[in-house]
């Protein structure tokens, strides 16, 4: 998330001083995020590109959204 980096993210909401992210746990309880998260969606699953295609693209699940952000 951001510049602060963590390996999971519920990380960003632990309490000890190495790990605490106190930007993101007085914006937001960590259960109502993982609940955002859950519903998120901007592709469906069914029109990615097996991985071994060779016009596989990583970013396909956020690519029309960064494509739209660029215009």
């Amino acid at each position: 998330m951001g510049h602060h980096k963590l390996l999971k993210l519920t990380n960003y909401w632990k309490t000890t001083p190495s790990m605490t992210v106190s930007f993101i746990t007085n914006i937001m309880r960590r259960e109502r995020f993982k609940d955002i998260l859950s519903d998120l969606q901007f592709s469906n699953n069914n029109d990615a590109l097996l991985k071994d295609h060779p016009d596989h693209d990583r970013a396909f699940k956020g690519k029309w959204l960064i494509d739209y952000l660029n215009e």
